[in-house]
């Protein structure tokens, strides 16, 4: 519900804002959820504004049975909580699907936390993370083909 709201303002702003009115690519649009922040996969699938999501440790994965037939990543950490629910979205997927794992990350490594200087686990994680979600986003959103991260910390990667 808030997801849709969001997106009808924004169809809104880019119609009537003064100064952004025309400026926003609402044919390219993608979200991302951490934690409780799966349910975004619903907005995806439901949505057709929306075009893709991106995953980090998701639960409250709100789909029916036939999953999400999006595009889709969701990346764990070393240590993960809900790998059981990301693992299920991923083997609903049809296509377009990546199913991946950070080594030194965990729950907190997908919000600005990991960016703080006191984390102990480091910044790699949080830039192998940040190197998936851009490579992500510019295969789906911008029709683009880059290569696939090749960070360390990645592993696991499952792909359809």
């Amino acid at each position: 519900m808030d997801m849709r709201f969001l997106l009808d303002e924004l169809v809104l702003i880019n119609s009537s804002d003064p100064l952004l009115a025309g400026q926003l690519d609402l044919d390219r649009i993608g979200v991302y959820g951490i934690s409780y922040g799966g349910m975004v996969v619903e907005t995806c699938r439901c949505d057709s504004r929306v075009k893709c999501a991106a995953l980090w440790d998701a639960m409250n994965v709100q789909l029916n049975s036939s999953g999400l037939q999006k595009p889709f990543i969701v990346a764990l950490g070393q240590t993960n909580l809900f790998y059981a629910q990301d693992q299920w979205l991923f083997s609903k997927a049809i296509t377009n699907a990546v199913l991946l794992q950070v080594a030194q990350a965990d729950h907190f490594t997908g919000t600005d936390l990991a960016w703080l200087s006191e984390v102990p686990w480091g910044r790699g994680p949080a830039l192998a993370f940040d190197a998936c979600l851009v490579w992500f986003f510019d295969t789906y959103l911008k029709d683009g083909a880059p290569p696939f991260p090749t960070n360390p910390e990645i592993y696991n990667v499952q792909r359809k």
